[in-house]
């Protein structure tokens, strides 16, 4: 049973090892992040930026992933639009909105979102984007 435990913890030693050699990329660990190599540090920050910002998600999730303050923009001057408070919950709620009907209809959230602004508030905000792109798919 001894045995068994010492291997398992050579095991374990030499894949540490090998982690901390991979990391180092094979040239050194001298070697600065550049732009275009961005830290692991850096890919969880982005990745839990991702977990807590709608206008991050709808960024990755919208048609044709449209820039964070283009969202954002149409997105706040909609809620505004439709009398709602600007912020996450209401930004989420929006978002996930504009997707099921990009899923349904085969709508850009965007287009559908540029018409709720050019089009007088009348309702609330997710009844509006359904009827909104109901007319547009006529």
């Amino acid at each position: 049973m001894e045995t068994h435990s010492v291997r398992r913890g050579v095991r374990l030693v030499l894949l540490a090892c090998w982690m901390v050699v991979a990391g180092c990329g094979g040239k050194g660990s001298s070697r600065a992040q550049t732009p275009d190599q961005p830290s692991a540090v850096s890919a969880l920050a982005k990745m839990g930026q991702l977990a807590t910002d709608p206008i991050a998600q709808m960024s990755m999730t919208f048609d044709g992933n449209p820039a964070q303050e283009k969202i954002r923009e149409k997105i706040d001057m909609a809620l505004l639009m439709y009398g709602m408070d600007v912020n996450n919950v209401n930004r989420g709620s929006a978002g996930r909105t504009l997707v099921a009907l990009r899923k349904e209809r085969g709508l850009s959230e965007m287009a559908i979102l540029e018409k709720m602004l050019n089009t007088p508030a009348n309702g609330k905000f997710e009844e509006a984007a359904v009827r909104i792109s109901a007319e547009m798919n006529r």
